[in-house]
Order: structure tokens, then C-alpha cells, then sequence
């Protein structure tokens, strides 16, 4: 069975610490609250569980929705956020430098560790897997770069307005080939 709708998170605002890489960043206090009132989004859904980042930022996310949800988490590598461990620390303007060099590239490595290439096809990779698993619905928990690439290519979206515009939290929710974008009250 395919799932019908699938449920991509980004995860909620971290705590930003700048000597540490923000891949152990974890999730902050708000960043919780705010990813916690998401869940009430999806009673009805019909998730085999919430799909996890391994991040610390992402797992956290992934806890705040499973709670009420009363569902479980399983950690899928294939959700993790573009890897970057090269590059250490950027400020912001460096960061969206990269990143949309990285959005204009698709086989090269032009910003980080792994090409636009690559990221797509590990992210369709772990949807697959969570989909095979036959629930109706599929939450996955993820990251702003990541889920851009995988949705720009999907619905034909142009990345780097959207990543830009992408809140922490925020719900979009694919059915049908149309997205639909829940962000906490």
C-alpha cells in the first residue's frame, strides 16, 4: 500500500549554541511547545509512527508530536539534514550562500559534504520505506535543506524562496500532488 498522505516536519526551533554543529544542536524549550501544538493537526491521520531525523533537534521534534499523538518514533538516517560537517559554523548570509548554490547544482558538490543528487535520493529512499510499511499516512521529521530539495522536485516548487520561508516548526502535508502548509497557532 502507498500512503495516501504523507506528513513532513520540520523540526522546531533549536537551541543554536555556535561552537557546537548545528547536527547537535538540540530542540529548544519553545521549539517543543510550539511542535507539540502541531499533533492537534493530525488526530484522524492513520501513521504507523513518526519517522525521525537522528538529530537531537529533529528527535526532540519527533517526542513533542508522538506525546499526544500516542505514537511511537523510529530513527530513519535517511531524514537527516543535507551533511555539512565540513564547513563548521556559518553566519547566516554564508549559509544561504551555499545553500542556494547547492538548490542550482544537482550532481556536483558545490556547498557541504553531499550533492542535491544525493540528498534527494536518500530522502525518496526513506519515504519509501516508511511507506512500505502500509499505514495510510506517513510523519516523517526532517530538515529545512532536505525537504526542500525533495519538494521542489516532487511538486515543482522553487527552492530557495521556499526554504527561506519554511518556519520551525512547520507541517507540509503532500496528497494528491498538492502541498499544504500547517505552521502552530
Amino acid at each position: 500500500m502507498t500512503a495516501q498522505r504523507i506528513v513532513l516536519i520540520r523540526h522546531g526551533m533549536p537551541q543554536i549554541a555556535e561552537g557546537v554543529p548545528s547536527a547537535q544542536w538540540k530542540l529548544s524549550a519553545d521549539g517543543a511547545k510550539a511542535s507539540a501544538a502541531l499533533a492537534e493537526n493530525f488526530r484522524g491521520y492513520e501513521f504507523a509512527g513518526i519517522a525521525s531525523s537522528p538529530e537531537p533537534k529533529a528527535i526532540g521534534t519527533a517526542e513533542a508530536l508522538a506525546a499526544p499523538l500516542g505514537l511511537g518514533i523510529e530513527i530513519d538516517a535517511g531524514f537527516a539534514e543535507h551533511a555539512r560537517h565540513s564547513l563548521g559554523y556559518l553566519p547566516r548570509a554564508d549559509m544561504e550562500a551555499g545553500v542556494a548554490r547547492l538548490f542550482a547544482s544537482r550532481d556536483e558538490r558545490v556547498f557541504g559534504d553531499e550533492t542535491a543528487d544525493q540528498l534527494h535520493a536518500r530522502f525518496a529512499a526513506a519515504l519509501a520505506r516508511q511507506a512500505a510499511k502500509g499505514a495510510r499516512d506517513v510523519m516523517a521529521v526532517t530538515h529545512g535543506t532536505i525537504l526542500t530539495i525533495y519538494l521542489s522536485r516532487t511538486l515543482g516548487i522553487e527552492p530557495l524562496p521556499f526554504w527561506r520561508a519554511l518556519t520551525t516548526p512547520a507541517a507540509l502535508i503532500v496528497e494528491s500532488g498538492q502541498m499544504r502548509i500547517v505552521a502552530p497557532a
